[in-house]
């Protein structure tokens, strides 16, 4: 997962807009969404003080946003995460919500 998609994921889950949370990070008014949405779709890539601003607002480590190294700790439970974005409707219904739980857990405690 890049970090436009690392962005846009933790925007929604803590129910902000992207004009919303450009605003909060100092984009004016008037073309706070657009930035936000360029940073999200990986037409523009947010420079590391952006990125610590970003994680700030968002209540996340920076680390949460940066791509991941999965010889560390953090970086495998963040491919882990990602890749348990599967296509859940061939699983049987007791399965995905264990899935379900777990990643949700995960996404709350660790805030990633």
């Amino acid at each position: 997962m890049a970090i436009g998609e690392r962005i846009r994921f933790i925007r929604n889950l803590r129910g902000m807009t992207q004009k919303w949370l450009g605003q909060a990070v100092g984009f004016p008014p008037k073309t706070a969404d657009v930035r936000m949405a360029q940073y999200e779709s990986g037409s523009r890539t947010p420079k590391e003080d952006l990125v610590k601003a970003i994680a700030n607002v968002l209540e996340v480590s920076p680390l949460a946003l940066q791509i991941p190294d999965i010889d560390s700790d953090l970086g495998f439970i963040h491919t882990l995460l990602v890749s348990l974005d599967i296509d859940y409707s061939y699983m049987p219904d007791d399965l995905f919500y264990h899935i379900y739980a777990v990643k949700s857990l995960l996404i709350y405690r660790y805030c990633i």
